[in-house]
């Protein structure tokens, strides 16, 4: 084994600043930055492992834990199940002399574990985070691995898909990484970059509040926000919102998977005269002055006219507001057959209020 980077890593992990217990409460600091109220941190600090020079003993394959090493007289890893999900209760106590701590490669011939140590610098495993100390830089995986713990169990965008989940841990992990003093774009996952690129345009869509809420509690709101970047993807081609997606939201091909829970929202729309919660905050915020894209009737039910149109959201609230504003020109009668324009009223176009200003207020 690659013994050049242990020492450095190592060193690393046992600085106080990234320390597990630095790290965790950072996390949290961070959770109320971001005003997230309902996160769990599954993960405890005594179940940072730091493994590396792996060995054979009695046909099975280990590697040292050095926890003990770095963290000196701390906790040591958690030995039984934390439950009947877990599948990863491989902490072993005194396999040989010397190393009190050990963690099971259960299932892994010498081939596997050297696979484990040459691809893989960290991984997040049923509330256990381990640590290769053999990878360049193993120890920048204490802002990323972490956050994976922090996630939903129940799914969500917290856990798929990949592009969503992996692509706003790097992000959150650079907000721990700051805190923590450390500049993380030194270590910045390159294969998850254009993940991190397009989870920043949904950012940008909704605020950084909404989507860690969406992210860490499977916010149903939050998601609701969500809905329109993702409404042509999942409707197909030929519907549209309008005014359109302002270019800078536009997602890319890496993001092409819709999360499962913004897909079924945009699926509840199932005809025009079924307007979501969702729909109504983008007329209200867009000041949209077109119809709901049309959606085909269901078998049995007639094609609904093209004049619906949505009834006005209710007035935004608080103070920071002030008084609610007039209702655009898309609450106005609905014109006669023969086109939008008829009767005076003007194509769609956008207020000049672009997301996120405004997303609260219309809670």
């Amino acid at each position: 084994m690659d013994e050049q980077h242990v020492a450095k890593n190592l060193a690393k992990f046992g600085e106080a600043n990234l320390s597990p217990a630095n790290i965790l409460g950072t996390q949290r600091t961070v959770f109320g930055q971001l005003g997230v109220v309902g996160a769990v941190q599954r993960t405890a600090a005594n179940d940072f492992i730091l493994l590396g020079q792996p060995f054979e003993e009695g046909g099975k394959f280990y590697s040292k834990i050095f926890n003990h090493e770095v963290y000196g007289g701390a906790e040591p890893p958690t030995q039984g199940s934390f439950g009947a999900r877990d599948t990863c209760a491989r902490v072993r106590h005194n396999v040989v002399n010397g190393v009190p701590w050990a963690w099971e490669h259960e299932g892994d011939d010498e081939g596997g574990v050297r696979h484990f140590y040459a691809g893989i610098a960290a991984e997040a495993k049923d509330r256990r985070v381990l640590f290769n100390v053999h990878w360049q830089d193993g120890w920048a995986s204490l802002f990323h691995e972490p956050t994976h713990e922090a996630a939903p169990m129940g799914g969500g965008i917290g856990t798929a898909p990949l592009w969503c989940y992996e692509g706003y841990c790097e992000i959150f992990a650079a907000k721990i990484a700051q805190l923590c003093g450390v500049d993380y774009t030194a270590y910045a996952n390159d294969l998850y970059s254009p993940f991190a690129t397009e989870v920043k345009k949904l950012i940008a869509f909704t605020s950084e509040e909404f989507f860690a809420r969406a992210y860490f509690t499977n916010d149903d709101w939050a998601y609701n926000l969500l809905c329109p970047l993702f409404y042509k993807t999942v409707r197909g081609p030929a519907f549209n919102l309008e005014p359109a997606i302002p270019q800078q939201y536009v997602l890319s091909g890496v993001a092409s998977q819709v999360p499962a829970p913004i897909k079924e929202l945009v699926q509840k729309v199932a005809r025009p005269m079924d307007i979501p919660d969702w729909y109504r905050r983008w007329v209200r915020l867009y000041g949209r002055g077109a119809l709901m894209p049309a959606v085909p009737a269901a078998p049995g039910l007639a094609q609904p006219g093209a004049q619906h149109h949505p009834p006005p959201p209710p007035p935004m609230m608080g103070a920071k507001f002030g008084a609610p504003p007039s209702p655009p020109a898309a609450f106005a009668p609905p014109p006669p057959p023969g086109g939008a324009n008829v009767g005076g009223l003007p194509p769609a176009s956008f207020t000049g209020v672009n997301p996120p200003t405004g997303w609260a207020g219309l809670k």
